[in-house]
């Protein structure tokens, strides 16, 4: 059985229409959570660091030693939050309907 796609009309930052299906802002959701789940674990575990503590998942970075521990920690941070960035500048923008629009163009009395 196939689905039907949804697909959404937006405005892109520059005024301009397009057309995405409800796939693309799916694959831009879990792209931005990745992002930021990454973003997050290199940041908390910079900050532990100075601790003394490693994150579990990360301790088998330490076997190359301190320095590319240290770069491993860094592209975390630099590749998650270059990530949330793409998937927000590639956020879904809904259009207001002509009865919201409408809504909004009205003078209100005072």
């Amino acid at each position: 059985m196939k689905y039907p796609e949804l697909y959404l009309s937006i405005k892109t930052k520059d005024n301009k229409s397009k057309t995405i299906n409800s796939i693309q802002i799916l694959k831009l959701n879990i792209m931005k959570s990745i992002g930021s789940i990454l973003f997050l674990y290199g940041i908390i575990a910079i900050i532990m660091n100075f601790f003394n503590a490693v994150p579990r998942l990360l301790v088998w970075i330490y076997n190359w030693g301190e320095g590319t521990a240290w770069a491993i920690k860094i592209a975390f941070v630099v590749v998650g939050g270059a990530l949330w960035l793409i998937a927000n500048k590639n956020e879904v923008k809904e259009e207001p309907t002509t009865e919201e629009s409408a809504q909004d163009q009205t003078p209100q009395a005072q």
